[in-house]
């Protein structure tokens, strides 16, 4: 399946530092929005890694390379507050700890699928 968006935190130092950052496939754009303010409802997602570069930031061969996003077709931005994570699992992502995307039974989750994915905060959640 082809994905029209990519969603990713955003690693660069200013302004936009650690928002989420949606880039658009078609018009090559990219939208930041404040993790703090906003919630980010995506349908149709895929996970995905890259990891030869996760493994290298895992073995403390290289710092801060982007190595993870989610693939989507299509998203809803909500404000902040409207959603409560209790109903919904986590999925974690840091190469630092673990190289590969996890579920909150640490099974290994990279190139899944999902129907629906949240943000909430600087986290990502499925229901």
């Amino acid at each position: 399946m082809k994905y029209k968006f990519k969603l990713r935190r955003s690693l660069k130092k200013g302004e936009n530092h650690g928002f989420w950052q949606i880039y658009n496939k078609a018009t090559k754009e990219y939208t930041h929005y404040d993790p703090n303010k906003v919630h980010i409802l995506m349908r149709d997602c895929k996970l995905h890694n890259n990891n030869s570069t996760a493994d290298k930031i895992y073995e403390g061969k290289e710092n801060k390379s982007v190595c993870a996003w989610v693939y989507f077709n299509h998203f809803v931005v909500i404000d902040n507050g409207f959603m409560d994570n209790s109903y919904y699992n986590l999925l974690t992502y840091n190469p630092r700890d673990k190289p590969y995307w996890y579920n909150y039974e640490d099974d290994v989750v990279d190139k899944k699928c999902y129907d629906r994915l949240m943000t909430l905060d600087t986290n990502v959640y499925v229901n």
